[in-house]
């Protein structure tokens, strides 16, 4: 398989839009803000690194794994439209 370039640089701008980096500011200041430098450091590194091992994970064998399951493409989207559907519901009458 050769590198294309595009999808290289789709699946990174994806990457980036999913783990929104400046979104993730605030949180990751609430919770380790009182913690020591090094504390903060060794988790600034390990939740990227993580996250990274994940959908890469999930890039790799989650094809293998719906197959496993017996779920197809299709019934994972409708499922997630459904949740979709229901938190947005969820929202608009505030329960």
């Amino acid at each position: 398989m050769p590198f294309d370039p595009t999808v290289y640089t789709t699946t990174l701008i994806t990457l980036i839009v999913i783990m929104d980096p400046p979104g993730q500011i605030p949180l990751f200041l609430s919770l380790v803000g009182h913690r020591s430098p090094e504390y903060r450091r060794r988790a600034a590194w390990q939740a990227p690194l993580v996250s990274l091992l994940v959908i890469s994970a999930f890039a790799i064998g989650g094809k293998a794994v719906l197959n496993y399951l017996h779920i197809g493409i299709p019934a994972l989207q409708g499922a997630g439209g459904l949740l979709l559907l229901l938190v947005a519901l969820q929202l608009l009458t505030g329960l």
